[in-house]
């Protein structure tokens, strides 16, 4: 069952609170009503009733940057040149196994344009799956992280996992189309990256105009704007620009962590795929140039992790997994993991995340918490995540996935 699934009352009792704001609490009842929480604390029974004795309760995770792109290879040209039919299939069973992860929302951040379709699909309770908030297609300038440099430019150009643009008036008429196409955010790419060929990380693209440009269609449809920023000069771009979600952030200084708290930014820095390709990258074919820049810029990434928790950037948890065994949808709670292991979080930051801070990437003022009225997203787990983090990632731990009020 999945949006449209039907509503009922629901009283979850006994259970260990951890509701996304940082507080924890035992011995809880949770009245749901129709698809929000009606009361917290010691409600009448009613409806269908979840003794959680002994168990705990959060916030639905969610992953604030995926992509849905139904590959199952590590080389960008497969993922252009493969059977769109195939991949969207695929992404069918990704979705399915988010969800069966306690992943309750995704953000699935371009080169996906069948993720609208899916997210459609979920909707209908056609098929199982989070809520998904869809990019589409990827907007990059030309020779940009979004372009696929192995192929000629006009084959490039067509591709369909992303637009090529350049100029104000280009980005702004491919925001447009975006739009038109259905879209719930817009995803640019304001540096060069790790899988893109021929640039690098700390590359800037897009100048802060045409980044402005896309970011100002989008505010008049209430839409946001994430950007793939990495090095200094293209996350400061794009912060400048009025960009709310900077995703990865290679090179993170003071003062570019200033702006971003001045500006009410979110940070979503995908440690895990970092963390899976220096590991293991090796051993899925991997491109040697990818496997070179991971190598480079590993060690700077988890220090700009590290300086944007000490500072207080708001962060989010984002994995950046696309499919392949490398990188699998259903393995996405290693980023809290990670933040706590590699960065030094308390499990609770980690939950909060992965549930409030997702919240606000998405402009769901609804969602991430649990508290008496919002959407009923949560997940009942057999063991204390805030005794270890780790058992997120077994499925085992994940005994109940309520979205939108209804047991998945």
């Amino acid at each position: 069952m999945a949006e449209q699934g039907i509503h009922t009352m629901l009283t979850i009792k006994n259970c260990s609170l951890i509701d996304g704001n940082g507080n924890f609490e035992e011995d809880v009842s949770i009245l749901i009503e129709n698809n929000k929480i009606k009361e917290i604390g010691s409600p009448e029974e009613r409806g269908r009733i979840i003794d959680a004795k002994g168990k705990y309760v959060l916030p639905g995770l969610i992953d604030s940057h995926l992509h849905l792109a139904g590959t199952r290879s590590m080389n960008p040209l497969d993922w252009v040149l493969e059977n769109s039919a195939l991949k969207t299939i695929r992404a069918v069973k990704d979705v399915e196994k988010l969800i069966e992860a306690g992943f309750t929302s995704v953000r699935c951040a371009g080169i996906s344009p069948h993720s609208l379709a899916l997210r459609d699909a979920v909707n209908e309770g056609i098929i199982k799956g989070p809520r998904i908030q869809a990019a589409g297609r990827v907007m990059s300038q030309t020779g940009g992280h979004g372009d696929f440099h192995m192929l000629p430019l006009e084959w490039a150009k067509k591709a369909e996992m992303s637009c090529i643009v350049d100029g104000v008036d280009e980005c702004r008429k491919a925001a447009r189309e975006l739009l038109r196409e259905g879209v719930d955010f817009i995803k640019m790419c304001t540096t060069g990256g790790v899988l893109s060929e021929k640039d690098s990380p700390e590359q800037a693209q897009f100048t802060v105009e045409e980044i402005k440009a896309v970011v100002e269609e989008a505010e008049r449809v209430n839409k946001k704007v994430d950007t793939h920023s990495q090095g200094t000069e293209g996350i400061r771009n794009a912060v400048k620009a009025g960009v709310k979600n900077i995703v990865h952030g290679f090179y993170l200084d003071k003062k570019t962590c200033r702006m971003m708290i001045e500006n009410n930014c979110v940070y979503i820095p995908t440690l895990s795929v970092n963390y899976k390709l220096f590991t293991e990258g090796k051993d899925f074919d991997v491109p040697e140039y990818g496997l070179k820049k991971i190598k480079k810029t590993s060690e700077i990434h988890k220090e700009s992790i590290a300086l944007a928790y000490k500072m207080g950037v708001t962060i989010a948890t984002g994995t950046d997994f696309i499919g392949p065994e490398l990188l699998p949808h259903g393995d996405n709670a290693l980023e809290l993991e990670l933040l706590v292991e590699k960065i030094g979080f308390t499990e609770m930051e980690a939950i909060t995340a992965a549930t409030k801070n997702g919240a606000i990437t998405m402009g769901r003022n609804d969602l991430g918490t649990i508290e008496e009225g919002k959407t009923a997203d949560m997940i009942i787990v057999n063991k204390n995540p805030l005794e270890n983090i780790k058992i997120l990632r077994e499925k085992k731990n994940i005994e109940c996935v309520i979205k939108n009020g209804v047991i998945i």
